[in-house]
């Protein structure tokens, strides 16, 4: 795969990526305060059974846990992407209780992996967002 793995092109994407969750953040802000909710949305780091945890979007109140990626391309990536959210929200829910939202957000998303992304978030209650859904915000 062509790219740059060095300095400039892990910084490049960090970059984009904090960029994108900050919007997706404030999206998410939004959903919520149309909701009726006033909500801080932000990242949590912590350690759970000695173990570095990190949730891309968490807010306590309403419970909020969500994950976010800048590129799925296959089904077998969506299927990671919803098995890694999936085990943020069970640790979540361990510590702060059952959430009440959750979020899977993907800036870029193939048509294959797009399908498979609505079935199974339809199905388990998981709200999709989707990078065009944010450019239209």
């Amino acid at each position: 795969m062509g790219g740059s793995k060095g300095p400039e092109g892990e910084s490049g994407k960090s970059s984009l990526r904090k960029s994108f969750h900050g919007s997706v953040a404030a999206f998410v802000e939004f959903l919520l305060a149309e909701m009726g909710y006033d909500a801080s949305v932000d990242r949590k780091i912590f350690v759970h059974e000695n173990e570095l945890v990190e949730i891309d979007l968490f807010c306590e109140r309403p419970l909020v846990v969500g994950e976010v990626t800048l590129k799925t391309e296959s089904e077998e990536e969506a299927k990671k992407g919803l098995e890694k959210l999936m085990k943020k929200v069970r640790i979540a829910e361990r510590i702060f209780g059952k959430p009440e939202f959750i979020f899977f957000v993907v800036a870029n998303a193939s048509r294959e992996a797009e399908g498979l992304l609505r079935n199974i978030c339809g199905e388990n209650g998981i709200r999709l967002v989707l990078g065009k859904e944010i450019e239209e915000f």
